[in-house]
């Protein structure tokens, strides 16, 4: 048997860059790879890579997404710009944002798609359920109808159906109306299919009303009938979980407790206010069950806790007294004063503070006084100085007596003192009022005189400087419309100085790309070449060595064809002597023995003679045999070492494909990233020119046309 050697082959050697695809086959520039077949990559022999029809249309469905963007896209070459910096890498962010962003449609699309897909499939899986159990029901219901027709015959046949007359009697058996039975038993299975099964497809549903009412009733009669047949029976508690009789344990609205677990329940629930109310799982135990099944202190302490934790935390009361703090229940607090509440040991405290009792004035904290306060000031409202309660006048006097019996002013808000200070108090305040009004008409007269200057010397002011303003705004109009149409001029000049530095770039950048490319093809033809060319010195080495070996092994078997022949032409000698002795012994007396002799010898001649060509034939066909396994051998030999070298050019052939392939995805990532540029000058251009200075507001309304209109109206 021919073995080939296991080592390291020099295939191994040769580097395969990863398999990704790219989309489009645009900007292919020496993609050359070939191909065998379908799938099968070669290169040529030379070692050069070389591409054909199949290996270029491969390219068209190449996934350059799948690649990341070449690093001489990021070149920036001598330029110094931060702008230019900046936009390179926006740039190209932007395209890796718009890849995930797409990406991720396209999942959610095919969710959305194959999520649609089981429902519709899910949908009509039911449906054919559905007809199934249709189709199964009414075959089950006209068998049952086929064998009550075959008992009807089997009694007619049997003579125990007395009359088919339809007036029914009273004998057992006695089917009539048979007809009409059998329609009504047809129609009373369609009303109970759809009265338990619900409605089938294509039904509309209208009587699941009456299919729940009969569900239901039909569970309380399977509820009542357990109930009577527990009846008697002993019930065990659901916390110590011992059995006792029915009469000695308490109904929650759950479970069942004997008195003593229960009396611990409410007690515990009364300890902690997180364990209340008292319940029974998640349901609150009712009142009227506790109060019934507890001792009279246990239910003081029950009504307590009721009456205090039943109240939200936030609107309970407690005193403000530090060595009190006792809760004070709604009933304790003040009905005149709703703000005053009073402990069980008579300290005051405030219900909106929480604090102690403030002593003549309002809570600081009492937001709804504070407004009310505020609102009467600004309706003109007087407060009663004994019951602090608001009082409006609304006509007579300034004398008020509140409902508490306190009388004062209105007008200072004071205790009244008498009926002859009010009118003293009066006559003053009209004198004052009186003189006030005379001066007051003198004053008006003078004001109005001096306005009337002062309006006619301001009309004259306001309208040189409204021509002045005039002037100086369109100046100043005049020199933003040329500071503005310089600075546009400047962006324009600047992104179009932008754009050339760009396309300068992006062909420096594309050459940077291409060059990569190509020296990476150069690399890949090199180690194909050394490699290739180190395989057939091995392989000449090994047919060389092969050869000797062959020869070697023949002459050896040529050798000891002739050591065996050697061998026989002395073992026949040895023999004739031998037996020309025996002969002689044996003839010699004898008469004629000479004759016998030598035609005995004759004969073992002749039997040697023919012994010797057989075994002649056998060794020439034993040594051509042995001369064509060899070659076999050297054969398959060659033939493992062509494979060989047809494996290194498939690799090569790989390795060269996806070389390609990663060309055209860095030629396709220089396009779109050089597309998304163009983008981002033109937004930026916009941008810059757009969020200047409003423009629109220069072109506004002149703001001294209405102080002329009004100096002329004026006038």
């Amino acid at each position: 048997m021919f073995i080939i050697d296991g080592g390291p082959s020099v295939i191994e050697e040769l580097p395969v860059a990863e398999d990704s695809l790219v989309p489009h086959g645009e900007d292919q520039e020496n993609t050359s790879v070939g191909w065998k077949g379908k799938g099968k990559v070669l290169a040529p022999e030379g070692g050069e890579v070389t591409a054909d029809s199949e290996a270029t249309s491969d390219l068209e469905a190449v996934d350059w997404t799948r690649y990341e963007p070449p690093e001489g896209l990021r070149d920036s070459g001598d330029i110094e710009s931060e702008i230019v910096a900046q936009i390179i890498q926006d740039s190209i962010d932007r395209v890796k944002s718009q890849i995930i962003e797409e990406a991720e449609r396209k999942v959610a699309a095919e969710g959305a798609k194959e999520a649609k897909r089981r429902q519709g499939q899910e949908e009509r899986e039911q449906g054919q359920r559905e007809e199934e159990q249709n189709d199964q029901e009414i075959k089950d219901q006209e068998k049952r109808e086929q064998e009550q027709r075959g008992q009807v015959e089997n009694l007619k046949g049997n003579g125990n159906l007395i009359s088919q007359n339809p007036v029914q009697t009273d004998g057992p058996g006695q089917p009539p109306n048979s007809g009409k039975r059998f329609l009504g038993r047809k129609v009373g299975h369609l009303f109970r299919r759809k009265l338990y099964n619900g409605p089938r497809h294509g039904d509309t549903g209208q009587n699941d009303g009456i299919g729940k009412a009969t569900s239901t009733s039909i569970g309380q009669d399977k509820s009542a009938s357990q109930t009577t047949s527990i009846q008697g029976r002993e019930v065990e508690c659901v916390s110590c979980l011992d059995d006792f009789d029915p009469k000695d344990t308490v109904k929650a609205p759950c479970h069942h407790y004997c008195k003593p677990c229960f009396q611990r329940l409410i007690a515990l629930a009364c300890q902690n206010e997180q364990q209340w109310p008292p319940k029974c799982c998640l349901n609150d135990i009712p009142e009227s069950t506790i109060t019934d099944n507890v001792d009279s202190a246990q239910q003081e302490r029950y009504r307590e806790r009721a009456e205090e934790w039943n109240i939200p935390i936030a609107d309970r009361i407690y005193c403000s007294h530090r060595n009190c703090s006792l809760f004070i229940p709604p009933t304790q607090i003040s009905v005149n004063n709703k703000a005053i509440a009073t402990c069980a040991r008579g300290h005051y405290t405030c219900t909106i503070c929480r604090n102690a009792k403030h002593k003549g004035v309002d809570c600081p904290q009492d937001k709804e006084v504070a407004k009310m306060v505020e609102i009467a000031q600004e309706e003109g409202w007087r407060r009663c100085y004994q019951c602090k309660r608001f009082v409006e006048h609304a006509a007579a006097c300034r004398h008020m007596t509140c409902i508490c019996g306190a009388e004062f002013c209105y007008l200072c808000g004071k205790r009244w003192n008498g009926v002859g200070a009010r009118e003293q108090e009066e006559e003053r305040v009209a004198r004052e009022a009186a003189a006030a009004a005379e001066d007051a008409k003198e004053a008006i007269r003078q004001v109005a005189a001096f306005e009337r200057e002062e309006a006619r010397r301001a009309e004259l002011r306001r309208k040189e400087l409204a021509r002045l303003a005039r002037e100086r705004q369109e100046r100043e109009l005049a020199e933003r419309i040329q500071r503005e149409v310089e600075r546009r001029e400047a962006v324009a000049i600047k992104f179009s100085d932008l754009r050339t530095t760009f396309a300068q770039l992006h062909e420096t950048q594309r050459t940077i790309v291409q060059a990569h490319n190509n020296r990476l093809d150069q690399q890949l033809r090199e180690r194909t070449d050394a490699v290739l060319a180190q395989l057939r010195e091995i392989q000449t080495a090994e047919r060389t060595a092969k050869s000797a070996k062959i020869e070697a092994k023949i002459k050896r078997h040529e050798d000891a064809l002739r050591e065996d022949y050697r061998a026989r032409v002395a073992e026949e000698r040895q023999i004739e002597e031998e037996y020309a002795a025996k002969l002689a012994a044996h003839w010699g007396p004898r008469k004629g023995g000479g004759a016998m002799v030598k035609a005995a010898m004759d004969a073992l001649r002749r039997r040697m003679d023919e012994d010797y060509y057989a075994w002649r034939k056998w060794a020439d066909a034993e040594l051509d045999a042995h001369r064509h396994h060899l070659r076999e051998e050297q054969a398959i030999h060659e033939e493992l070492m062509e494979e060989k070298e047809k494996r290194l050019r498939e690799k090569a052939g790989e390795a060269a494909l996806a070389l390609a392939r990663r060309r055209t995805a860095e030629l396709r990532w220089v396009r779109e990233v050089v597309e998304e540029r163009g983008r981002m000058l033109g937004e930026l251009e916009v941008d810059e020119i757009e969020n200047s200075e409003d423009t629109d507001v220069w072109f506004a309304e002149d703001p001294w046309e209405d102080v002329l209109d009004e100096g002329v109206i004026g006038r």
